[in-house]
C-alpha cells in the first residue's frame, strides 16, 4: 500500500466536502441542474481563485462572485455546453468580448 491509500482526510477537508455538497445540492435543485455539475463548476472557480475559499466557507457562493456566469468564465475547468461542445473559460471570455464589441 502507498501512503495515499492509507491517508485519512483532515477535518478541514471533510468540512469543505460536506459544505460543497450542501451548497451544490441547493443551487442544483433551484436551477434544475445536477449537483455534480454544480459542485464541479464551484471547484473550477475556487481553483482559479483560491483566495476566495475562506469567503466561500463562510458565505453564500453568490456573495463572492459578481455574476453567476463568472463561475464558468473565470473558472479553470472546461464544461459541456448546451450545444454539445466542450467549452473552456477562455472560449467563453472570447465570445463575451465579441458580444461586448457588437460582433455576432
Amino acid at each position: 500500500m502507498t501512503d495515499t491509500e492509507t491517508a485519512h482526510p483532515t477535518p478541514d477537508a471533510l468540512t469543505f466536502i460536506e459544505y460543497l455538497a450542501q451548497v451544490s445540492e441547493g443551487i442544483a435543485f433551484q436551477a434544475g441542474v445536477s449537483g455534480c455539475e454544480t459542485a464541479g463548476i464551484i471547484i473550477s472557480y475556487l481553483s482559479a481563485h483560491p483566495d476566495k475559499l475562506g469567503a466561500f466557507m463562510g458565505q453564500w457562493i453568490f456573495d463572492i462572485v459578481e455574476d453567476p456566469a463568472d463561475l464558468h468564465v473565470k473558472g479553470r475547468l472546461s464544461w459541456l455546453g448546451m450545444d454539445g461542445k466542450i467549452w473552456t473559460p477562455q472560449d467563453a471570455q472570447t465570445v463575451l468580448s465579441w458580444r461586448e464589441e457588437g460582433q455576432p
